[in-house]
This record gives structure tokens, C-alpha cells and sequence, in this order.
């Protein structure tokens, strides 16, 4: 029926952000990076069937080898697999994204001053003092702990920009939507990424640049493409005139 990319933003185009829009970018961000450019609300798949790997274009430059064969694609610097080589974890292998939610949360999430060693908190029980000390070792690492997880996230927030800018340049779409990691991006650090998209925009596209807005689906949307997909097949004139044809 299709790849999970082009389902999610045909329900876009049919349920979403995308619905009457002429010329769309959709982007879905899971452990890497893919997206669909529609066109009157449909998917263009290319000649093949395999076309818009926006994810696998050299749009940051980067150099890292991909497995798709390539190096340098952008796919390499976001989502959950680069927020994960970011802190130093392992990756790949489709796991890892409970790891990568945490760290989005981690990186949001401002960790609790230490006591500041006033009069109150000092304390002649050595049980006492030592609990203190460890519970303010404990909040220190927890601070440092965030503010890498902090900047994991806004690499993957402006690379995933910067890229954007460059699918604007060359596609000029009304609307990019952005689901999956993608949206949780948005939600968390969209003064980045919108930076980054306009440092990258021509000068002519800065001053009508398109609207770029998370998804009201921003999980689910691959499986209302599907179904929107198989009412195709049975629904409409050429579904039903590719039924009538088809020998009983």
C-alpha cells in the first residue's frame, strides 16, 4: 500500500494540516528521518514508486557513512538514532525510542536547586550531612545530565531545520507538516528550528515563508493513511471502475 511516510501524509492531505493545500511537505521523524511532497493531495512517489528519501539527501553537510549506501545524508543527524549517538548511546537495530523520549524529557525538564548551605541546612549529624551532600551530588548530575540531553536536541532541532529550508528552497510548499519525533521537536524547541529554517531560506522565500506546524496526528497518521489507502481501492470512480473490470 505504501511506506509509512507517505500514508501518514496522505491522511494529512486528507484529514490534516494538508487537506486542500495544492503544494505540501510532509515529515515524519521516527529513528531517522523521512518525508513525501504532495501535490493536490496526493503522494508523489516518483517513476518508481520509491521517490521523496528526503531523508537520504545530503542537505546538512554531513559525511557520516548511512546504510542506505550514501554518506552525508540528512536521515544521519535526526531523530531518535542521532539523539542517541549524540549522548553516546547505543543505537540502531529499531530500538531505543523509549531512550530518546527520555532524553527529550530530560532535556525540557529543569532540575531542582541544590540546597545552598545556609544556616538551615547545616546539620553536626554526620547521617544527616552525608545525605545533604549526596542528594546535592545527585541534583548536579542530574543538571549535567540535562544540559547535554539539551544539546543533543537542539542539533537534532537544527539539523532537521536546516534541511527543511532546503526542501522549502527547491519545492515551495504552502505547509510543512511535521509528525512523529519530528512534532515533538517542534513542541519543545521551535524557536531552533524555525531559526534554522529561516538562516537557510533564499531571501525571496523569508518573506512569505510557509506555515510549519506539528501534526494533530503525530503518531497514528500512517494508519489512517492506510485506511484511507484501502477506501481508495473500493471508493472512488477508479477504484470502483478497477473492481467493475476485474473478471469474477
Amino acid at each position: 500500500m505504501g511506506n509509512d511516510t507517505a500514508l501518514a501524509g496522505l491522511a494529512e492531505a486528507r484529514r490534516g494540516l494538508l487537506r486542500g493545500v495544492q503544494v505540501g511537505l510532509h515529515l515524519h521523524v521516527d529513528f531517522d528521518l523521512g518525508g513525501v511532497l504532495i501535490v493536490d493531495g496526493r503522494p508523489l512517489g516518483g517513476a518508481s514508486g520509491i521517490g521523496a528519501e528526503f531523508g537520504h539527501m545530503p542537505l546538512t553537510g554531513g559525511d557520516a557513512p548511512c546504510m542506505c549506501g550514501a554518506s552525508g545524508c540528512w536521515g544521519m543527524e535526526v531523530g531518535a538514532n542521532a539523539l542517541l549517538r549524540h549522548m553516546g548511546l547505543a543505537y540502531g537495530g529499531g530500538k531505543g525510542r523509549a531512550q530518546a523520549a527520555h532524553l527529550l524529557a530530560q532535556a525540557t525538564t529543569k532540575a531542582a536547586s541544590p540546597p545552598d548551605g545556609g544556616p538551615a541546612d547545616r546539620t553536626t549529624d554526620d547521617q544527616a550531612e552525608a545525605a545533604v551532600q549526596a542528594e546535592v551530588a545527585a541534583q548536579a548530575e542530574a543538571a549535567v545530565q540535562a544540559e547535554a540531553a539539551m544539546q543533543a536536541v537542539v542539533a537534532n532541532a537544527r539539523a532537521l531545520g536546516r534541511g527543511i529550508a532546503a526542501l522549502v528552497n527547491a519545492h515551495d510548499p504552502e505547509v510543512v507538516v511535521l509528525s512523529g519525533l519530528a512534532a515533538d521537536l517542534y513542541e519543545r524547541v521551535a524557536p531552533v528550528l524555525t531559526g534554522a529554517v529561516e538562516d537557510g531560506l533564499m531571501t525571496i522565500r523569508r518573506d512569505r515563508p510557509p506555515l510549519i506546524a506539528p501534526s494533530a496526528m503525530p503518531w497514528r497518521g500512517s494508519l489512517l493513511g492506510a485506511m484511507e489507502s484501502v477506501f481508495d481501492a473500493f471508493l472512488t470512480p477508479e477504484g470502483l471502475a478497477t473492481w467493475l473490470s476485474t473478471p469474477k
